[in-house]
């Protein structure tokens, strides 16, 4: 009879039993390693949730549209963080509702140019050729632009 022989470290290891590390998961704790990036992080979800919830922080009428010329012109303090403007509404009101467009803006503005290129893309990926170099002389001119 002949010996059964010893198992090798790689006949040990248990494929199943393995934990899959997703891509996600591995870049996104690197990026934990960073403290400006985790500092960076941290502030752009505080800006993004303070243009979420604008209406449960300041009431919209009352300090961004009605005037309160008895405050007009008033340094920052603790009743009013960025001071008034020459009408007495509150800066920092008009700021944080104004960042709500400004969010909106910059998002549709990826996701439209995250469509016409992904099309493009697709279209001189798949074509090739001529049509390919027709569709990247035409983002050269954009981009010289």
């Amino acid at each position: 009879m002949s010996k059964k022989p010893k198992n090798t470290p790689a006949d040990e290891f248990d494929f199943l039993s393995a934990q899959k590390s997703s891509q996600f998961r591995e870049t996104f704790l690197r990026l934990c390693q960073n403290k400006a990036a985790v500092a960076g992080m941290i502030f752009l979800v505080f800006l993004i949730l303070m243009a979420v919830f604008a209406d449960v922080l300041f009431d919209y009428q009352t300090t961004c549209v009605d005037l309160d010329i008895a405050n007009r012109l008033q340094w920052p303090s603790l009743e009013h963080w960025f001071g008034t403007d020459e009408f007495g509404r509150d800066l920092l009101a008009r700021v944080v509702h104004g960042s709500r467009v400004s969010l909106s803006i910059g998002f549709i503005a990826v996701a439209f140019g995250l469509i016409v290129g992904g099309i493009l893309g697709a279209v001189a990926g798949f074509f090739g050729g001529t049509i390919d170099n027709i569709i990247m002389r035409i983002c050269d001119v954009f981009l010289a632009v």
